[in-house]
């Protein structure tokens, strides 16, 4: 991926995030997510739970259009205590083996969701644009060749469309639960690919009722 091309991505979260911060009603919650990678990280890393701050414009019960943001984190173990791994030098085949001794991520990502309906229980779709930084470390033994220590720090870029469902607990409070899917648009080459299956559970606090006349 360009450097023009990754510019492009993080100018779209931030103009997401321009028009999240507009409306003087929003907001602001805790989400508890559960990720299930996909694709051949089914057989490195097993599922893991996330946590993210997350902001949301709108009124809390009657917004059919609502801008969202969010910062998170969360930590993969592997599936295994090491992978094998190999290397041929001058005609000869030196096995080896990796060890992932940590693997962190914190996604940025900003997005938008439609409520078609309004009151107390309320579905809705969506879909996020995110940013993963991507943090790890392992050990990679090579026989005879290599006994190191490394890390890394990648990137991701990924899109995750998603179908929820929020209720009203009172004039301030909603919960909300969902699922979606995780597509990976584009990463370092290094990077193990960021596709997965994710359903969530968030907790939202809205900052203030809004009157008739603010309606």
């Amino acid at each position: 991926m360009t450097k023009t091309r990754i510019y492009k991505s993080l100018s779209a979260l931030v103009f997401f995030l321009w028009l999240g911060s507009a409306p003087a009603l929003a907001q602001y919650g805790v989400q508890y997510s559960y990720l299930s990678p996909a694709g051949d990280n089914v057989y490195i890393f097993n599922p893991a739970s996330g946590i993210a701050l997350t902001y949301t414009t709108g009124v809390i019960d009657t917004s059919r259009t609502r801008f969202n943001f969010s910062i998170g984190y969360y930590k993969l173990s592997p599936t295994q205590d090491s992978f094998p791994n190999y290397r041929v030098s001058n005609g000869k085949l030196y096995p080896g083996y990796d060890i992932v001794k940590n693997f962190v991520v914190f996604p940025l990502s900003a997005g938008i969701e439609y409520h078609p309906f309004e009151g107390r229980l309320n579905p809705y779709v969506g879909i996020d644009l995110n940013v993963s930084i991507i943090s790890y470390s392992y050990h990679d033994y090579i026989e005879n060749l290599q006994n190191d220590d490394k890390s890394e720090t990648d990137w991701a870029l990924g899109l995750y469309p998603k179908i929820g469902l929020g209720y009203v607990i009172n004039q301030n409070w909603l919960v909300a639960a969902g699922i979606g899917y995780n597509f990976e648009l584009a990463g370092s080459s290094s990077a193990n690919n960021q596709s997965f299956v994710k359903s969530f559970l968030s907790l939202s606090y809205y900052l203030s009722r809004p009157t008739a006349k603010q309606k």
